[in-house]
């Protein structure tokens, strides 16, 4: 017994109680993660929401080429055209606040109307500022409005995984949806009844979301008068914040004619 208590005496099991202390401060539990706020666990949910519908379109609308070269910072920028540093602004302004809009509910349905001249540059703007979204976490889907009229017609929707109203239902949801007026080729001169219902209804259901939808376009406000799409113009006033692209043409300003032959071949 004697030798029982000996064994077990406070300075016979000192050496063990070091070793013991010396493994825990080597090895520290690991320090609780901060509480989030319920604002963070809302821009989280938000966040993770938006990506699911991105990875969902990118699937079903495969063939569409989503943004990614086109940033801010690579847009061609004339120092001299001031309207166009403005524009640039706007973009980013666009961008870094759109989560916080969608958070505090302060406009959050308000959106961005680039109007103006060919080879402004007004498309790669709307394309950057989706590429900036979806660096923040909150990725938005492209869509030229030919292939989104497209998307009704039996043929073409033949072809889709996913049922129209599915696809349509995703569209409305995105964090932001650029719709590309500026390369529709076909102009207002075959915009039938259903194509301005259409994209009418597309502007409307986003707004009724409360989500941003960005429109490119070289359309005047006769153009739409002229192929009786003047609801559609209204409508753009309402939601659509103008931004007037009147600048030089870019691609003039960077054409080969421009270069020496010996600065090309």
């Amino acid at each position: 017994m004697p030798e029982l208590q000996k064994a077990f005496s406070k300075q016979a099991l000192q050496p063990i109680f070091t070793q013991i202390e010396a493994v825990r401060v080597a090895n520290p539990p690991p320090r609780a993660l901060p509480k989030k706020s319920e604002r963070e666990l809302k821009a989280d949910e938000l966040s993770s929401c938006f990506s699911e519908l991105h990875v969902s379109l990118s699937r079903c609308l495969s063939w569409l080429r989503q943004p990614s070269a086109e940033t801010f910072s690579n847009f061609q920028l004339d120092a001299a055209e001031k309207d166009q540093a403005k524009a640039l602004a706007i973009s980013k302004r666009f961008s870094e606040r759109l989560m916080t809009r969608l958070l505090d509910e302060t406009h959050p349905e308000a959106g961005i109307l680039f109007l103006g001249f060919t080879g402004t540059g007004k498309t790669h703007l709307a394309k950057a500022i989706l590429t900036d979204l979806a660096a923040r976490k909150a990725p938005g889907f492209f869509i030229p409005a030919g292939e989104y009229f497209d998307l009704y017609t039996p043929a073409y929707a033949a072809k889709l995984d996913q049922p129209l109203w599915k696809i349509r239902q995703w569209l409305t949801s995105t964090s932001c949806l650029v719709i590309d007026l500026a390369n529709d080729e076909v102009g207002t001169s075959a915009w039938t009844d259903a194509r301005k219902d259409r994209l009418q209804q597309i502007i409307d259901l986003r707004t009724a979301n409360r989500l941003p939808t960005i429109v490119t376009t070289n359309l005047a406000q006769a153009d739409f008068d002229a192929a009786g799409a003047e609801r559609i113009a209204s409508r753009f006033n309402q939601v659509l914040y103008p931004v007037k692209c009147t600048w030089s043409d870019f691609r003039k300003r960077s054409a080969l004619k421009n270069l020496k032959p010996e600065e090309v071949f």
